[in-house]
């Protein structure tokens, strides 16, 4: 390339991206048919009594959690990043990956060790 030529702008493997966009959509559709069988149970099981009401609202600020922070992360920003690194160096992505489900392990048992600590005893 001579040095008068633009630079090629930088080129994005499609099939990459949309196999890792394909693995996620399929963990998010099996996260939404366990979620419909385990409310199916708990019905079963509990009714809709007090104590069902109050699972339900300790479950919602997590679900809300969810859907806001971390499927916007992973639709927005993890898939291309996750891609490129799998690509590039399989070693270097599984080390990313199991250094992010630590940090997710980590701040998911805060938030649990603070809600159970807030909680009514």
């Amino acid at each position: 390339m001579r040095s008068d030529e633009p630079a090629a702008p930088f080129e994005v493997d499609r099939g990459g991206i949309a196999g890792a966009a394909a693995l996620i959509s399929v963990g998010n559709v099996t996260s939404r048919v366990l979620g419909l069988a385990r409310e199916m149970l708990i019905s079963n099981l509990f009714g809709a009594g007090g104590a069902v009401s109050a699972f339900r609202v300790a479950g919602r600020a997590y679900n809300l959690l969810y859907e806001l922070l971390i499927g916007g992360i992973i639709a927005s920003a993890l898939v291309p990043v996750f891609s490129e690194y799998a690509e590039r160096d399989a070693r270097e992505f599984r080390r990313l990956l199991g250094s992010l489900a630590l940090v997710l392990a980590a701040v998911i048992s805060v938030l649990v060790l603070l809600l159970e600590l807030a909680a009514p005893a």
